[in-house]
């Protein structure tokens, strides 16, 4: 598990991935953007690490159900990206239904996955709307 400075920016990333390759590749390109990144190769470091740390924004190439469904009871707003050699319409539907970010195709590609994490990490501090309940009692007229 290796572990970068926090930026100046101040973005985490928490990569999800038993490939070695698939991690090296998003390790290098967070990098050079001075993310700070946490690596998991299997879903529970992952979670020690998610948890630990509560990055807001995580990429995963496996174990992606089971994450989005573990992010869905945090407190905080985390962005879960997908990424697959297979990414298609399909899976990019289900990510989103899902409750996913996004979808990222492989072989990844250096600009698509810093725009994507940099839009990922600005929707991760918008706080969520709900709108207001009002219950039972209605307005009389008059």
């Amino acid at each position: 598990m290796r572990t970068k400075a926090p930026s100046a920016e101040g973005i985490a990333v928490l990569i999800l991935s038993p490939c070695e390759k698939t991690r090296a590749s998003l390790l290098e390109i967070c990098a050079g953007q001075h993310f700070t990144v946490y690596e998991g190769t299997d879903l529970r470091q992952a979670v020690t690490l998610f948890h630990r740390h509560a990055p807001p924004v995580v990429i995963c190439n496996s174990d992606w159900r089971d994450f989005l469904e573990i992010a869905s009871f945090g407190c905080e707003r985390t962005c879960v990206i997908v990424t697959s050699p297979f990414a298609d319409e399909a899976l990019w539907a289900e990510v989103l239904n899902r409750g996913g970010f996004d979808v990222l195709a492989q072989p990844l590609d250096s600009n698509e996955v810093i725009r994507t994490v940099q839009a990922a990490f600005r929707r991760s501090k918008t706080p969520s709307y709900h709108p207001p309940i009002f219950g039972e009692r209605t307005l009389a007229a008059g």
